[in-house]
């Protein structure tokens, strides 16, 4: 079965993905329904396929680039949009690998290239600029800080440190 939600969940969000690319307005009246679905997508825990949960979310956020006054006036539709891309951002390893703890002199995290070790993460980052980008800061700024200031508070680092990575 969890290999039928793999194949047929990338099938599906794939061909939504190419909707949101190319006819947006097609999701302008059920973009609630949208969200909602990419919501309970994103966090079911028996889902653990990162990329399709990203690709799902990079669906919503296609949409909001190309349509931003479905979201621009509706604080908590983006700052839900913004919770996924959060709970993307922590599904990484709990452990912490010796080299991210004392990287190498000289190291740099060579992320624009596609070289990176935390995708999720930098998936994250990318959606907080996409979003930002779209919507425009006097509107992402305020929701994005309120966000950040509840995972600053978690006791868990992967916390923390999305939220570092996402103001960055």
């Amino acid at each position: 079965m969890k290999q039928d939600l793999s194949k047929y969940g990338e099938d599906v969000l794939s061909t939504l993905a190419d909707i949101a690319d190319t006819e947006p307005k097609f999701f302008k009246a059920s973009f609630s329904y949208v969200l909602e679905f990419v919501r309970a997508f994103v966090f079911d825990k028996s889902v653990d396929d990162s990329s399709l949960k990203e690709m799902a979310i990079s669906i919503l956020i296609s949409i909001v680039e190309r349509i931003p006054a479905l979201v621009k006036k509706d604080n908590e539709k983006l700052k839900g949009i913004i919770l996924m891309l959060f709970h993307e951002m922590v599904s990484i390893d709990t452990e912490i690998d010796e080299d991210w703890i004392k990287p190498p002199e000289g190291f740099k995290d060579d992320h624009e290239n596609g070289e990176v070790e935390n995708d999720e993460v930098h998936f994250g980052m990318q959606g907080v600029d996409r979003l930002i980008s779209s919507i425009g800061e006097k509107v992402m700024l305020p929701i994005l800080g309120s966000v950040v200031q509840e995972m600053v508070v978690q006791q868990d680092w992967r916390y923390k440190n999305a939220a570092i990575m996402a103001l960055s």
